[in-house]
């Protein structure tokens, strides 16, 4: 049986393990998905795991633990997927096709983006958006981590960025911090799956790309994919609701 992980610091309460069940249960294949919580990430061992991802705050040090870069990673810079082959280490990122995924593509063509961040989720997030011939500005407290931007794209700081929010057709929020002025933005993304105060979160985009990191775990196409992630997204909201409910029954008899 494959053993896969998720690396990262702080993630006990991840869906992933989760999500990555349900679609091995899809693709009918035998394997196991557990966390790895740890502040140090220092190896895979590819005799325990044929695969991993790597989240916050060790995607920089996916792409130094492997052997190959595929193109997308060496663009990026940040790698989410790590597949053991033989004695290599293969980087992948899943974030930016996972995230186009997410979005209805055509609404987003040719319209003012906003990112707010500069990290590898807000890099992956440019770089998909680059696909869609978007015109995209990009805001961090320290512009100097801005230098993926293209010379044809904005860099901006923050406090540009609270003045001019409004004025873009997308705001896409890559940063753990919060920002009241958001409210005044006409569609805010945020890629955290835990927030609810915006117009979409990161739900469909962390399973999208776990689909797509698990079609390089097992060498597989998912062709339907689309439908697989509508699926487990309404169950994965089912079972919060429920969880939610449960709570506040259980709230309510110790009163």
């Amino acid at each position: 049986m494959k053993q896969f992980a998720l690396f990262g610091y702080q993630i006990q309460y991840s869906l992933s393990p989760i999500i990555h069940k349900k679609i091995m249960e899809y693709l009918g294949v035998e394997g196991t998905y557990e966390i790895v919580d740890q502040k140090q990430f220092m190896r895979i061992d590819c005799q325990q795991f044929s695969g991993c991802n790597v989240t916050i705050p060790h995607k920089a040090k996916g792409i130094e633990l492997a052997t190959e870069l595929d193109e997308h990673v060496q663009v990026i810079q940040a790698a989410n997927t790590l597949v053991c082959k033989g004695e290599q280490i293969v980087a992948y990122n899943t974030d930016w096709l996972g995230f186009l995924r997410s979005i209805n593509q055509s609404d987003w063509r040719n319209k003012r983006i906003l990112i707010i961040g500069a990290g590898g989720a807000a890099r992956a997030v440019y770089y998909g958006l680059q696909q869609l011939q978007t015109k995209i500005t990009v805001a961090n407290r320290t512009l100097d981590n801005c230098h993926f931007v293209g010379t044809a794209d904005r860099v901006i700081s923050l406090l540009q960025a609270e003045i001019e929010v409004a004025a873009y057709d997308y705001v896409v929020q890559a940063t753990n911090q919060d920002f009241d002025w958001l409210k005044q933005a006409q569609y805010y993304y945020d890629l955290r799956y835990t927030v609810d105060t915006c117009d979409q979160n990161g739900l469909a985009m962390l399973i999208h790309q776990a689909i797509l990191a698990q079609e390089y775990f097992w060498d597989c196409e998912i062709a339907e994919y689309q439908q697989l992630a509508i699926q487990i997204q309404e169950e994965i909201k089912n079972e919060l609701n429920r969880k939610t409910k449960s709570f506040f029954t259980c709230e309510g008899t110790n009163n």
